[in-house]
This record gives C-alpha cells, structure tokens and sequence, in this order.
C-alpha cells in the first residue's frame, strides 16, 4: 500500500471534517451505491501517477518520487514539487464520487454535458488518467460539465458510450502551475534574523527581541507610517506567490533588467540572496544560496505586479511622508503676516 496517497487521503478526510467520514462509513455498507471509481479506497493507495489533459494540452502530469509527489513542467525535463493538500482533496474526491443518474449514450449530445473526447478540439473534457502500482492499464474517466440544475458534474468512462451524473464536483487545476507547492519560499517569519534591500535603494530589517522587526537607522525625526508594517513585509514575503515557473537560464530572465537585490540572514547564519527583475510588464524573481541547498534556488519564477510593488519597497515607502518644505514657509509667513502691526 502507498503510505503517501494513503496519509493524502487521511489529511483530506481530516480537512473536510468528520462528517464525511461518518457519510463514508455509513455508505460502505449500500452495495446498491455504484461508485465512480469502483476499484476502491485501497487502489487509491496504490496510485503512483496522475495525467490530467484536455483538448488543448496536457495540464498535470504528477508522479510519485521517492515518496514525494512531483509534477513535470512543460518545457523542461525536471520536475516541481506538488501542493500536498490539493492533490488529497482530488484523490478523496474521486474515491468519493457516486454514480447517481444515466445520462445519454448518443455521441452527437455528448457537447452538452461536456464529455466528448478529448481527440475533439472542441471538447472541454478533462480526461483524469490514475495509474496505480499494481496495474499496468490506468483508470481513466473524462470530466464534464458541472450540472445546471443541483449540485453534480457530468463523466463518461472513455471506453463506454453510457454518461453519467456524478453526486458531486471534482475540481481540476486551471493550468499547469496551480496545484505547485506554495509559497514559493520554505522559510518560517521564526528562522529570519534581518533582511535587507542591497542595491542603489537600500535599507535594512532586523529581528527585535519581540520577535517583531524594526527598520534600521531611523532619523530621530522620522517614524514608521504605522506599528508592525516591518513585520507585515516579511509576511508578504513569506507568503510570496508566483503565476509561472520558468526554468532557470529561460529567455525571459535572460532579456530582463534586475530592478532589486536582497539579502536574507537567517538565525543559523544561512542566506537567502534574492533578485527581482522587470521585462516590459512582467516581473520575475531568482533565489540564490551558498548555504542553502532548496527546490527553489532552480528556478525562475514570474511574480505579480502587485506582489512585486510589495517587495521593491523604499525606505521612504516604511516612513511617515515629511511635510513639504515649501509648505511650511508659506504657513510661517501667514503666521508672520498676521502678527505684523497695522
């Protein structure tokens, strides 16, 4: 038995809430109910590959790995960790799923519920390929149209004519990137000592005995614009997303021009050295290290606009704006004015 599907199972089931548990408990006894995927929970175990396709390209291909699950992007020949939780929400999904209504059987209406081949370019079928350890054939069922009326989606097995309505939906990742693991950083807020912005616009956060961080060299004159936005950057950096995941030496960072550089330290005296770069619109982001040896120092990885207007921060972008000066020469001299005999 595959002891990683079955603890992704377990973290599904504990996710979802017992009451799922007791729903699955009480079923296994109705052998009228006909399940989707018939095989079983313990073939679900066995599972070591995932595929998921449709008409236009292939949108996940996931394989065990020395006990760890990774997907293989496309256009390169190396393979990106996979978000544990989703991938177990699929797989409980699909254990769970029960046939509960005979849909049509006639090819020419298969475009209605979403379940034509996906050899048809304009199917909008997902095709779900498993292929579990101890079969060499894998399960295959294509992925409709969720139902218009109640709760359900549409599924046909590939090789029957008959379509079904399935009890419930089962969710697919949009694209090739959205079940990858996430944040694109494994650091905990815990493990980080300062950090620091190293190029022409520097500044540098440090770690204060709270555990919150402070900005260095603040003039006496001067204050953050609010309490803790030092610790809410680190945040944002932690919990740092990323839309595309391009390999290391990719055309995109090669054409682009390094905006940012930062420095990480962490409490054991290891470093994180990071670069943010702009082409046209487009940001993206490299992680390096000396000390540290991570999946992600591999990659290149293209990051929101937004989220990178949160990470090229200035000193100034921390502090409370200083009030013009030429503001407050023409507030003295009203004053001044006002004073001045007749």
């Amino acid at each position: 038995m595959n002891r990683q599907i079955s603890l992704l199972i377990l973290l599904a089931i504990a996710a979802v809430g017992g009451g799922v548990w007791l729903t699955m408990t009480s079923q296994t006894s109705d052998f009228s109910v006909e399940k989707l995927f018939s095989s079983g929970a313990s073939d679900a175990e066995s599972v070591v590959e995932i595929t998921l396709e449709n008409s236009q390209k292939v949108i996940l291909q996931a394989s065990l790995e020395d006990g760890n699950w990774l997907a293989k992007l496309p256009d390169t020949y190396t393979s990106y960790p996979l978000d544990k939780r989703k991938l177990a929400g699929f797989i409980q999904a699909i254990v769970n799923a029960k046939l509960i209504e005979a849909k049509t059987s006639k090819q020419e209406n298969y475009h209605h519920l979403g379940v034509e081949s996906i050899e048809n370019v304009d199917s909008l079928a997902t095709l779900v390929s498993l292929k579990m350890a101890r079969s060499a054939k894998p399960w295959q069922v294509l992925l409709g149209n969720r139902a218009t009326m109640g709760e359900g989606m549409y599924v046909r097995f590939p090789t029957s004519l008959q379509s079904w309505l399935i009890d419930h939906e089962i969710d697919v990742p949009s694209d090739e990137f959205e079940w990858l693991q996430r944040p694109l950083l494994t650091v905990e807020s815990a493990e980080i000592e300062s950090l620091s912005r190293t190029d022409g616009k520097a500044w540098r956060i440090v770690k204060a005995k709270d555990n919150d961080f402070s900005l260095s060299d603040v003039a006496d004159n001067r204050e953050v614009r609010y309490p803790g936005i030092e610790s809410a950057y680190v945040t944002s950096l932690l919990e740092l997303d990323f839309e595309r995941v391009l390999p290391l030496d990719s055309a995109q960072w090669q054409q682009a021009q390094i905006v940012a550089k930062f420095d990480y330290v962490l409490t054991d005296a290891r470093q994180l050295h990071i670069d943010i770069a702009k082409l046209e619109t487009d940001y993206y982001l490299q992680v390096s290290s000396q000390t540290i040896d991570a999946y992600y120092l591999q990659w290149t990885y293209k990051i929101s606009a937004f989220s990178a207007q949160q990470l090229l921060k200035t000193k100034e972008e921390f502090l409370v704006e200083l009030a013009p000066v030429n503001a407050a020469k023409s507030v003295k001299q009203k004053t001044d004015e006002g004073e001045a005999p007749f």
